[in-house]
Protein backbone atom coordinates (compact mmCIF):
# COMPACT_ATOMS: atom_id res chain seq x y z
CA UNK A 1 0.00 0.00 0.00
CA UNK A 2 1.06 3.58 -1.14
CA UNK A 3 1.94 6.10 1.60
CA UNK A 4 -0.99 8.90 1.22
CA UNK A 5 0.34 10.88 4.54
CA UNK A 6 -0.49 14.56 2.78
CA UNK A 7 -2.41 14.75 -0.19
CA UNK A 8 -1.77 18.60 -1.31
CA UNK A 9 -4.45 20.72 -3.45
CA UNK A 10 -2.26 22.74 -6.17
CA UNK A 11 -4.64 24.93 -8.98
CA UNK A 12 -3.74 24.44 -12.10
CA UNK A 13 -3.96 28.00 -12.79
CA UNK A 14 0.00 28.84 -13.18
CA UNK A 15 2.73 26.83 -14.82
CA UNK A 16 4.84 27.79 -11.98
CA UNK A 17 2.39 26.13 -9.36
CA UNK A 18 2.01 23.15 -11.57
CA UNK A 19 5.87 23.01 -11.30
CA UNK A 20 5.94 23.42 -7.40
CA UNK A 21 3.85 20.54 -6.64
CA UNK A 22 5.90 18.11 -8.29
CA UNK A 23 8.56 19.57 -6.37
CA UNK A 24 6.45 19.21 -3.12
CA UNK A 25 7.26 16.85 -0.57
CA UNK A 26 3.78 15.76 -0.58
CA UNK A 27 3.25 11.71 -0.94
CA UNK A 28 0.34 12.48 -3.65
CA UNK A 29 -0.13 15.88 -5.55
CA UNK A 30 -3.56 17.26 -6.75
CA UNK A 31 -3.49 19.43 -9.41
CA UNK A 32 -6.81 20.72 -9.37
CA UNK A 33 -9.21 21.95 -12.05
CA UNK A 34 -12.21 22.60 -9.46
CA UNK A 35 -12.99 24.97 -6.90
CA UNK A 36 -9.59 26.87 -6.89
CA UNK A 37 -10.61 27.85 -10.95
CA UNK A 38 -12.91 30.63 -12.03
CA UNK A 39 -15.69 29.13 -14.00
CA UNK A 40 -14.16 31.40 -16.71
CA UNK A 41 -10.51 29.65 -16.56
CA UNK A 42 -11.19 26.40 -16.78
CA UNK A 43 -10.75 25.87 -19.95
CA UNK A 44 -7.40 27.58 -19.97
CA UNK A 45 -6.40 26.05 -16.48
CA UNK A 46 -7.17 22.51 -18.01
CA UNK A 47 -5.10 22.86 -21.16
CA UNK A 48 -2.38 24.17 -19.42
CA UNK A 49 -1.99 21.21 -17.21
CA UNK A 50 -2.20 18.59 -20.57
CA UNK A 51 0.48 20.72 -21.92
CA UNK A 52 2.38 20.56 -18.41
CA UNK A 53 2.42 16.79 -17.69
CA UNK A 54 2.97 15.70 -21.04
CA UNK A 55 6.14 17.39 -21.01
CA UNK A 56 7.11 16.77 -17.50
CA UNK A 57 8.38 13.08 -15.75
CA UNK A 58 6.08 12.10 -12.58
CA UNK A 59 7.23 8.47 -12.36
CA UNK A 60 8.20 9.24 -8.64
CA UNK A 61 5.39 10.91 -7.13
CA UNK A 62 1.35 9.27 -7.75
CA UNK A 63 -0.52 12.44 -9.41
CA UNK A 64 -4.27 13.09 -9.20
CA UNK A 65 -6.50 15.75 -10.80
CA UNK A 66 -9.45 16.86 -8.96
CA UNK A 67 -11.96 17.01 -11.56
CA UNK A 68 -15.09 19.25 -11.72
CA UNK A 69 -18.21 17.45 -10.34
CA UNK A 70 -20.57 15.36 -12.50
CA UNK A 71 -23.08 17.45 -14.36
CA UNK A 72 -20.91 20.53 -14.59
CA UNK A 73 -19.83 21.88 -18.08
CA UNK A 74 -17.06 21.37 -17.37
CA UNK A 75 -17.11 17.27 -15.83
CA UNK A 76 -16.47 15.39 -19.42
CA UNK A 77 -13.42 17.71 -20.77
CA UNK A 78 -11.70 16.84 -17.38
CA UNK A 79 -12.05 13.35 -18.25
CA UNK A 80 -10.94 13.74 -21.84
CA UNK A 81 -8.19 15.39 -20.64
CA UNK A 82 -7.11 12.68 -17.98
CA UNK A 83 -7.36 9.82 -20.41
CA UNK A 84 -4.99 11.51 -23.19
CA UNK A 85 -2.40 11.26 -20.14
CA UNK A 86 -0.77 8.54 -18.78
CA UNK A 87 -0.33 7.44 -15.26
CA UNK A 88 -2.79 10.08 -14.00
CA UNK A 89 -5.32 9.41 -11.43
CA UNK A 90 -8.38 10.74 -10.31
CA UNK A 91 -10.34 12.88 -7.64
CA UNK A 92 -13.96 13.15 -7.84
CA UNK A 93 -15.63 16.05 -5.98
CA UNK A 94 -19.40 15.09 -4.71
CA UNK A 95 -19.24 11.61 -5.00
CA UNK A 96 -23.23 11.45 -4.40
CA UNK A 97 -23.82 7.82 -5.49
CA UNK A 98 -22.45 4.55 -7.17
CA UNK A 99 -23.05 6.19 -11.01
CA UNK A 100 -21.15 8.93 -10.61
CA UNK A 101 -17.72 6.91 -10.41
CA UNK A 102 -19.50 4.30 -12.97
CA UNK A 103 -19.79 7.30 -15.30
CA UNK A 104 -15.74 8.17 -14.71
CA UNK A 105 -14.91 4.48 -15.53
CA UNK A 106 -16.96 4.27 -18.53
CA UNK A 107 -15.62 7.38 -20.01
CA UNK A 108 -11.99 6.40 -19.22
CA UNK A 109 -12.56 2.92 -20.59
CA UNK A 110 -13.88 -0.11 -19.60
CA UNK A 111 -10.10 -1.45 -19.06
CA UNK A 112 -8.58 1.30 -17.91
CA UNK A 113 -6.84 0.91 -14.85
CA UNK A 114 -6.59 4.60 -13.38
CA UNK A 115 -7.15 5.22 -9.35
CA UNK A 116 -10.08 6.74 -8.46
CA UNK A 117 -10.80 8.89 -4.76
CA UNK A 118 -14.33 9.56 -4.34
CA UNK A 119 -14.84 12.53 -2.10
CA UNK A 120 -17.38 12.13 0.02
CA UNK A 121 -18.71 15.69 0.64
CA UNK A 122 -22.56 16.01 1.10
CA UNK A 123 -25.56 14.40 2.63
CA UNK A 124 -26.15 12.49 -0.13
CA UNK A 125 -23.31 10.71 -0.30
CA UNK A 126 -22.86 10.19 2.78
CA UNK A 127 -25.83 8.17 2.56
CA UNK A 128 -24.74 6.31 0.14
CA UNK A 129 -20.94 5.76 1.17
CA UNK A 130 -21.15 2.01 1.30
CA UNK A 131 -21.89 1.78 -2.64
CA UNK A 132 -19.87 4.56 -3.60
CA UNK A 133 -16.57 2.26 -2.01
CA UNK A 134 -17.51 -1.10 -3.33
CA UNK A 135 -17.09 0.80 -7.38
CA UNK A 136 -14.46 -1.14 -9.27
CA UNK A 137 -11.31 1.88 -9.48
CA UNK A 138 -12.11 2.87 -6.53
CA UNK A 139 -8.56 3.07 -4.43
CA UNK A 140 -9.89 4.99 -1.12
CA UNK A 141 -11.96 7.79 0.35
CA UNK A 142 -12.10 11.53 1.01
CA UNK A 143 -13.38 13.21 2.78
CA UNK A 144 -14.94 16.94 2.18
CA UNK A 145 -15.50 18.07 5.58
CA UNK A 146 -15.68 22.03 4.21
CA UNK A 147 -18.42 20.98 1.48
CA UNK A 148 -20.03 18.37 3.68
CA UNK A 149 -20.66 21.08 6.31
CA UNK A 150 -22.20 23.32 3.88
CA UNK A 151 -24.19 21.11 3.04
CA UNK A 152 -25.88 19.88 6.11
CA UNK A 153 -25.59 23.01 8.08
CA UNK A 154 -22.90 22.16 10.82
CA UNK A 155 -21.09 24.73 12.49
CA UNK A 156 -17.83 22.89 13.62
CA UNK A 157 -16.30 23.76 17.16
CA UNK A 158 -12.45 22.80 17.70
CA UNK A 159 -13.30 19.87 19.27
CA UNK A 160 -14.55 18.43 16.20
CA UNK A 161 -16.98 16.47 17.59
CA UNK A 162 -19.34 17.36 14.83
CA UNK A 163 -18.03 15.32 12.43
CA UNK A 164 -17.33 12.25 14.39
CA UNK A 165 -20.05 9.79 13.11
CA UNK A 166 -19.14 11.50 9.46
CA UNK A 167 -15.62 10.57 9.44
CA UNK A 168 -16.34 7.48 11.69
CA UNK A 169 -18.76 6.18 9.00
CA UNK A 170 -16.37 6.80 5.80
CA UNK A 171 -13.72 4.70 7.96
CA UNK A 172 -16.15 1.99 8.18
CA UNK A 173 -17.16 1.73 4.81
CA UNK A 174 -13.23 2.00 3.63
CA UNK A 175 -13.03 -0.98 5.83
CA UNK A 176 -15.62 -2.50 4.87
CA UNK A 177 -14.95 -2.33 1.04
CA UNK A 178 -11.14 -3.63 1.75
CA UNK A 179 -10.07 -0.30 0.51
CA UNK A 180 -7.30 1.49 1.88
CA UNK A 181 -7.91 3.94 5.01
CA UNK A 182 -9.37 7.09 3.85
CA UNK A 183 -7.91 10.41 3.41
CA UNK A 184 -9.13 13.52 6.12
CA UNK A 185 -10.74 16.50 4.99
CA UNK A 186 -8.68 20.39 4.97
CA UNK A 187 -7.21 22.29 8.06
CA UNK A 188 -8.32 25.88 7.05
CA UNK A 189 -6.33 28.03 9.28
CA UNK A 190 -3.01 27.19 7.40
CA UNK A 191 -0.82 29.10 10.04
CA UNK A 192 -2.63 27.33 12.78
CA UNK A 193 -0.11 24.45 13.29
CA UNK A 194 -1.02 23.33 17.06
CA UNK A 195 -4.93 23.40 15.68
CA UNK A 196 -3.50 21.62 12.80
CA UNK A 197 -2.03 18.79 14.67
CA UNK A 198 -5.05 17.90 16.64
CA UNK A 199 -7.07 17.44 13.74
CA UNK A 200 -4.56 15.37 12.19
CA UNK A 201 -4.32 13.03 15.29
CA UNK A 202 -7.86 13.18 16.27
CA UNK A 203 -8.01 11.69 12.62
CA UNK A 204 -5.29 9.05 12.49
CA UNK A 205 -6.63 7.53 15.72
CA UNK A 206 -10.12 7.00 14.32
CA UNK A 207 -8.38 5.48 10.71
CA UNK A 208 -7.51 7.74 8.50
CA UNK A 209 -4.36 7.67 7.05
CA UNK A 210 -3.21 10.86 5.91
CA UNK A 211 -5.14 14.75 4.92
CA UNK A 212 -6.00 16.70 2.22
CA UNK A 213 -3.68 20.02 2.36
CA UNK A 214 -4.30 23.10 1.00
CA UNK A 215 -0.74 24.35 1.79
CA UNK A 216 2.59 23.46 1.04
CA UNK A 217 3.52 24.63 4.68
CA UNK A 218 1.36 21.49 6.06
CA UNK A 219 3.13 18.81 4.12
CA UNK A 220 5.93 18.11 6.76
CA UNK A 221 3.69 18.49 9.47
CA UNK A 222 1.07 15.76 8.15
CA UNK A 223 3.55 13.18 7.07
CA UNK A 224 5.25 13.68 10.64
CA UNK A 225 1.76 12.79 12.12
CA UNK A 226 0.71 10.13 9.92
CA UNK A 227 4.10 8.32 10.54
CA UNK A 228 5.09 6.25 13.69
CA UNK A 229 7.95 7.58 15.97
CA UNK A 230 11.26 5.83 16.40
CA UNK A 231 10.44 4.72 19.29
CA UNK A 232 6.96 3.06 17.89
CA UNK A 233 8.91 1.49 14.82
CA UNK A 234 11.37 0.10 17.29
CA UNK A 235 8.60 -1.47 19.14
CA UNK A 236 6.83 -2.62 16.54
CA UNK A 237 10.17 -4.28 15.58
CA UNK A 238 10.03 -5.72 18.83
CA UNK A 239 7.01 -7.56 18.63
CA UNK A 240 7.08 -8.90 15.49
CA UNK A 241 10.72 -10.36 16.50
CA UNK A 242 9.55 -11.84 19.64
CA UNK A 243 6.28 -13.17 18.75
CA UNK A 244 7.99 -15.04 15.87
CA UNK A 245 10.17 -16.75 18.61
CA UNK A 246 6.95 -17.68 20.93
CA UNK A 247 5.22 -19.09 17.33
CA UNK A 248 8.14 -21.47 17.42
CA UNK A 249 7.08 -22.66 20.18
CA UNK A 250 3.35 -23.31 19.70
CA UNK A 251 2.15 -20.73 21.49
CA UNK A 252 0.13 -17.21 20.65
CA UNK A 253 0.81 -14.97 23.10
CA UNK A 254 3.67 -13.17 24.12
CA UNK A 255 4.96 -10.04 26.77
CA UNK A 256 6.78 -7.22 25.14
CA UNK A 257 7.74 -3.76 27.03
CA UNK A 258 4.93 -5.65 30.15
CA UNK A 259 2.55 -5.68 27.38
CA UNK A 260 0.85 -8.59 26.08
CA UNK A 261 0.78 -9.37 22.41
CA UNK A 262 -1.13 -11.57 20.51
CA UNK A 263 -1.78 -11.93 16.79
CA UNK A 264 -4.00 -8.42 16.22
CA UNK A 265 -1.18 -6.43 17.72
CA UNK A 266 1.61 -8.79 15.16
CA UNK A 267 -0.65 -7.85 12.12
CA UNK A 268 -0.62 -4.21 13.20
CA UNK A 269 3.45 -3.93 14.04
CA UNK A 270 3.68 -5.76 10.73
CA UNK A 271 1.44 -3.45 8.65
CA UNK A 272 3.34 -0.41 10.45
CA UNK A 273 6.35 -2.12 9.25
CA UNK A 274 5.14 -2.78 5.84
CA UNK A 275 4.74 1.00 5.66
CA UNK A 276 7.61 2.95 7.63
CA UNK A 277 10.26 0.52 8.54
Amino acid sequence: MMKSRSMLFVPASSTKMLQKGLQSDADQVIYDLEDSIAVTHKEEARERLGVFLNENQHDEKKIYIRINERGSAAFEEDLKTISSLSGIHVLLPKANQSDDIECVNEALGKDHNRSIVPIIETAKGMWHVEEISAVRNVEKLAFGSLDYCLDLNIDTSPSGTELLYARSRIVLASKVANLAPPIDGVYQDIYNQVGFAHEAEAGKRLGFQGKLLIHPNQVDQANQCFAPSLSEIDEARSIVEAFKETEKHGKAAVKVNGKMVDYPVVKRAERLLQLFG
